[in-house]
């Protein structure tokens, strides 16, 4: 692999090559190689799906005639092209008025409006010209290949379109393609096209036939994000892609009808996450980016899960990587950012400014907060550090915070106090189990918990992550013991990372994600420590963050840190992620506490 330094110098030696010889070349970015480093040339530029790419040049083809578009939906009387069009960039380019014509270029064939009838048989000699699928279904193309007829693609084909965006679902809003009706998709020559929304719509109604099995996968249920990188569910769950790095963000009215878009396109690196409770019975679903530079924002959803706004509420922040929320309502947000990072507090409406508070002592690689309150009601606050070496840290109110917190306000309560670290001790010839002690950083001893990640609290138990040894410690605050188990089990196989779970949720479930690369997903573990898988990405090499649920359970939200996709999932049978799990389909090797 290239890196990116090395890349620009060849890209510009190629350059200038092509200028030499009187060819101009065109950027186009290769989908199948991306870096976690913004590449900024990418950024609009022809065949650039991928926000976090690598460009490579080539020189522009010579012009050729411009193909017709192959066809979309039925319309009532077809018309001639207008004539020759730009088309759109793929990733940011802005909402071009179909009242005002591009202007044409010699390397962008044609595009002409979707017509009704049957398509053309696309010119396979021609760069832009060949119908752009996830996967050809089988009919006068090989599966997995460039499609060669309009009947072949499964899901988005246009022509002039190098990206080849679609969305292909089961759901029943998702208007059949023309070419196999029962292959769900629409096309569309411009990404921003509410047209293309319409597969990642919800359903008003619900099944309740459709039961909810988690770790079930039988019946082969996918869902697709518009770039047709494909999720796979558990029986019963529905979902849908809401957000795209670098794009601006599909916004819906109280029909649940696109209504235009985002003011701002939406954050790179999306990580930690977490839901308010907002207006009008909606929530916000708040999430960190981690870049450099990074910051917190905000998608705001209304009371039946449709987005209906999206906004910065903290920026000049680098790498924010998790985070948790406080008992009076804000978002804590961690800087995982080398010696250097620090933990800020941030007002989930935007409405308040991002303040450090001084829960940790110095800077840092943090990772995740979480909070306890004792049963004589005071409060106690801990902080991972994601290092070989840095010790979770325990903040302690003093005089002046505590006063802070028994005000109306308590934002302040963050902003003086006292720092211990945690000390395992373990049993004799046990590392499982043992006590606990809290004490100066000079007796704390990371390197039995190294890169400590997600954290949370449920009643008086603390858990958290030791990502690279794989470990599930739960810390018993009340008797200050722990214990530690394996979070490998069947296809949870790689390192854990944030924890996620619902309050008061009967069926105490802890929720996984997964830095798996390849075979990323979403895990659960049930209150007897046997474990199930949720869902997979099968269709994205990432890591899985930001899991969090709706105000009203009825959501579920994850992210797919790279290249940035914000999901929303549901029980198809409509009940809330906190209803009777009749059965759930295990892992084969069971881990028990």
């Amino acid at each position: 692999r290239i890196s990116n330094s090395s890349n620009t110098t060849l890209k510009m030696k190629v350059v200038l090559l092509f200028a030499m010889l009187g060819a101009v070349p065109e950027l186009v970015c290769s989908q199948d190689c991306f870096v976690h480093t913004k590449n900024r040339d990418c950024k609009n530029q022809p065949g650039c799906d991928w926000y976090w790419g690598q460009c490579n040049p080539i020189p522009t083809p010579p012009p050729s005639p411009a193909p017709q578009a192959l066809p979309v939906t039925p319309a009532p009387t077809p018309s001639p092209s207008p004539g020759p069009q730009v088309t759109p960039s793929p990733s940011l380019a802005p909402q071009t008025s179909p009242a005002t014509p591009a202007p044409t270029t010699p390397s962008s064939p044609a595009t002409a409006p979707p017509t009704s009838g049957p398509g053309p048989t696309p010119d396979p000699a021609s760069i832009d010209g060949i119908c752009v699928c996830a996967k050809c279904t089988g009919g006068g193309g090989l599966e997995g290949e460039p499609c060669v007829e309009s009947s072949d693609c499964g899901g988005f084909c246009a022509s002039g379109d190098s990206i080849g965006n679609f969305c292909r679902s089961s759901d029943p809003d998702c208007p059949p393609n023309t070419g196999k009706p029962t292959q769900r998709g629409q096309c569309s020559q411009d990404q921003f096209d509410c047209s293309i929304v319409t597969c990642a719509t919800r359903p008003t109604t619900y099944d309740d036939t459709k039961k909810y099995i988690p770790g079930s996968f039988d019946s082969g249920k996918m869902a697709y994000d518009k770039y047709g990188r494909a999720v796979q569910l558990s029986d019963g769950l529905g979902g849908r892609a809401i957000a795209y790095t670098g794009e601006k963000v599909q916004l819906y009215n109280s029909n649940g009808e696109c209504s235009g878009f985002s003011q701002d396109v939406f954050h790179s690196a999306p990580d930690g996450a977490e839901v308010f409770p907002a207006p009008n019975e909606g929530w916000y679903y708040v999430s960190n980016s981690e870049s450099d530079p990074g910051g917190v924002f905000t998608l705001e959803f209304d009371s039946n899960g449709n987005v209906v706004d999206y906004f910065p509420i903290a920026i000049g922040t680098a790498r924010n990587c998790g985070g948790g929320q406080t008992p009076w309502g804000t978002w804590i947000t961690c800087e995982e950012n080398g010696s250097s990072g620090y933990v800020w507090q941030t007002d989930p409406s935007g409405s308040r400014d991002k303040e450090m508070t001084s829960v940790v002592d110095t800077g840092g690689n943090y990772e995740a907060f979480a909070y306890w309150i004792d049963s004589s009601n005071f409060p106690y606050f801990f902080t991972t550090n994601d290092s070989s070496d840095g010790p979770l840290v325990r903040f302690t109110p003093d005089a002046t915070a505590m006063a802070c917190y028994n005000s109306a306000d308590k934002w302040c309560t963050l902003n003086s106090g006292s720092h211990d670290f945690l000390e395992l001790i373990p049993d004799a010839g046990d590392n499982d189990a043992g006590g606990i002690r809290w004490g100066p950083k000079a007796n704390a001893n990371p390197n039995l918990y190294p890169y400590a990640e997600g954290i949370d609290v449920r009643g008086d138990r603390l858990y958290f992550i030791s990502k690279t040894t794989q470990r599930l410690f739960i810390v018993d605050l009340v008797n200050m013991r722990y214990t530690r188990s394996s979070t490998k089990s069947g296809a949870f196989n790689n390192q854990p990372d944030q924890l996620g779970y619902i309050l008061n949720d009967p069926n105490k479930i802890l929720y996984f994600c997964e830095d798996g690369g390849s075979d990323c997903g979403v895990h659960g573990r049930d209150s007897d420590g046997k474990f199930f898988s949720i869902l997979d990405g099968t269709g994205y090499n990432t890591e899985t963050t930001g899991i969090a649920f709706s105000s009203d359970h009825n959501f579920m939200y994850l992210s797919f840190q790279f290249p940035g996709v914000i999901w929303q999932f549901w029980r198809e049978d409509g009940k809330a992620f906190t209803d009777d799990i009749l059965q759930i389909k295990y892992h084969e090797d069971v881990v028990v506490i």
